[in-house]
């Protein structure tokens, strides 16, 4: 049975897509990583904020800081 179906994406194109969403948000992330040293933070502020900016991007809000109504 073929695996490819017209709904379906081959799994090059899942790569492709994959390396793209990488590649975006390693650029975002160096250019949050070089304006936050621009606005006065150390090194080492700048990592811990890079590191936090990445975990964003990937995770998500993932249900913290939500309260029930």
């Amino acid at each position: 049975m073929p695996e490819s179906t017209p709904n379906k994406k081959s799994k090059d194109e899942a790569v492709k897509e994959l390396v793209n969403a990488l590649g975006a948000v390693a650029e975002m992330s160096l250019v949050f990583y070089r304006d936050v040293l621009n606005a006065g933070a150390t090194p080492d502020e700048a990592f811990k904020l890079t590191q936090a900016f990445i975990a964003a991007n990937i995770f998500g809000n993932a249900g913290r800081g939500r309260t029930e109504e």
